[in-house]
Order: C-alpha cells, then sequence, then structure tokens
C-alpha cells in the first residue's frame, strides 16, 4: 500500500491525509466544524444518538468523488460504565477507528483509506474514501450457493483464503475486530480506476478493533467465531481451506480446544440472533 502523508490544520482540530486536501479545499471543508457541520452530507446510518455516519459527494476535476464521514458527539454517561465494569477500556469517539485504519493499512490489510479525522473534546469524526463498485461478501456468498458454478467455486476458494489472510495479519499484530462478520468484509466487482484488482477484498468498520496482549485466545475465539456464524452459506471445504490457511498448516490436535471454543460461541451468537428476532417479532 502506497505510504500515507497527512497534514495538522485548524490549530491541531484536523489532521488531513495530503492527497485528499485539494478536494476539501474546494468543498471548504479544511476546518473542524465545516465536516461536523450536521447539513453536509446525507445520512445512511444512526444506530445511537450520538453517532452518525453520512455520505459525501464532492465535485472535483474528473469524476466525482464519494467519503463517508461517522461523527461522534458526546457518548452517554452510561457508554463510559459498561466497559468499566468489565475492565475494559471504554471505546468512545472516532479515534479508535482512525488509528486502527493506520495500524490495518500499515500491516498491509486491505481497508478504507483514512482521509480525515477530527477531534474536539467530547466531539470527534473520522472520514473515509468510500469503496465504490463493491459487494458485501454476505450479498455475494447468498447469491452463490452450493449450486454455483464453477467460476463461483473458484472464486469462493480464494475468497476464503483471502479472508484468511486478513485474519491471520490481525490477529498475529495483536488486532482483533470484534465485528468480525461476513457484511464487514467487500468484495470488488471488478477493476477500479485507482488499480485495485476486480475481486479484492476489504475489511471495514474498524470502530471496534482493539489490541490486547496475551493471552488473545478469547478475542481470537470472538471473531472467528463471528466470521463462521455470518458465513452459514459457505461450504466444508472452503471452511477448512480458510482454516488450513489462517493455521498456516493442517489443522491437528493442538487445536481442539480453540475450534471447539469457536464452535460454541458461533451457536452462542446464533441463539442471541434467535431470541432477538422473536423479541422483534413479538414471539
Amino acid at each position: 500500500m502506497k505510504s500515507i502523508e497527512f497534514d495538522r490544520l485548524d490549530g491541531g482540530r484536523l489532521i488531513v491525509n495530503r492527497a485528499f486536501r485539494g478536494a476539501l479545499h474546494d468543498g471548504g471543508l479544511l476546518s473542524f466544524e465545516a465536516i461536523m457541520d450536521p447539513g453536509l452530507g446525507l445520512a445512511v446510518k444512526a444506530t445511537l444518538s450520538h453517532r452518525t455516519t453520512v455520505r459525501l459527494d464532492l465535485e472535483t476535476p474528473g469524476p466525482p468523488r464519494a467519503f463517508y464521514i461517522k461523527r461522534h458527539g458526546p457518548a452517554p454517561i452510561r457508554e463510559y460504565f459498561k466497559p468499566l465494569i468489565r475492565l475494559r477500556r471504554p471505546l468512545i469517539g472516532a479515534r479508535d477507528e482512525w488509528e486502527a485504519l493506520l495500524r490495518f493499512r500499515a500491516l498491509g490489510i486491505p481497508t478504507m483509506t483514512p482521509v480525515a479525522f477530527g477531534c474536539e473534546g467530547r466531539r470527534s469524526f473520522v472520514m473515509t474514501e468510500a469503496l465504490e463498485g463493491c459487494t458485501r461478501l454476505s450479498t455475494w456468498v447468498d447469491g452463490h450457493g452450493s449450486g454455483a458454478n464453477r467460476a463461483a467455486r473458484i472464486e469462493s476458494a480464494r475468497l476464503a483464503l483471502a479472508l484468511a489472510d486478513i485474519a491471520r495479519t490481525m490477529h498475529g499484530a495483536g488486532l482483533h475486530h470484534q465485528d468480525f462478520y461476513l457484511n464487514h468484509f467487500l468484495r470488488r466487482d471488478g477493476a477500479h480506476a485507482d488499480g485495485e484488482r476486480g475481486g479484492a477484498v476489504y475489511v471495514i468498520d474498524l470502530g471496534r478493533v482493539r489490541r490486547y496482549g496475551w493471552p488473545a485466545l478469547r478475542w481470537i475465539v470472538k471473531d472467528l467465531a463471528q466470521l463462521e456464524f455470518s458465513a452459514d452459506g459457505v461450504g466444508r471445504t472452503d471452511r477448512m481451506r480458510f482454516l488450513k490457511a489462517y493455521l498456516g498448516r493442517p489443522r491437528s490436535a493442538s487445536d481442539r480446544l480453540m475450534l471447539r471454543l469457536v464452535h460454541g460461541k458461533a451457536r452462542a451468537i446464533a441463539r442471541r440472533q434467535r431470541r432477538k428476532a422473536a423479541r422483534a417479532g413479538g414471539g
């Protein structure tokens, strides 16, 4: 991946990827307050009252460029206390996701391109370039089930190896995604103007990424279980292909504990999802 140079602007409140400074300048977006303006962009996600994600299309010389801005306002006090009760550091604001983006790129893990980060007090944001022309892996798997043609089977095998490479590199660096579901991976549908090949796989939504010290088995299990749960439409052959590539060797007796924990955690996630669905349906 290309190295990135950053500029610090607006009295230190704003950090900008130098490659995008011109586009942000033309859009009048070289200040913290300009990017935090609630009227800027089209809302695409608002899972919490204090966190929203918007899409922004900027007219630039050449093709228009699209970006996503995840804005964080002051979080409720409970968001600080819940993690502390579990002896964990609260994940509040955009800084953790920004730092995770930089770590993943430094490791060569394909992910979003960081464009800008801003922070003032309890408000912050992270801005990334949109990954256009992509399909979520969950959607791709749903459309290429067990009856898929030979080309789809070959592609499914390649995707299993790509996911294994991401997971192995991430865990090898002590990083854990914590939302490692197939819908948080994107597959490039075709060749792109930036030179990325068709079929390239990116991991997204890094807002809950943490770096844990030893022992990390619990967090590895959590990531792999989330992936297993969401890969219900993936065949056994590709699951075994993923595992062998992730381990870097054939499975052995020493892996039994980890695999048993992964399968158990995946079943627990499935039970929790069924309960949520039942409550939502009034059952």
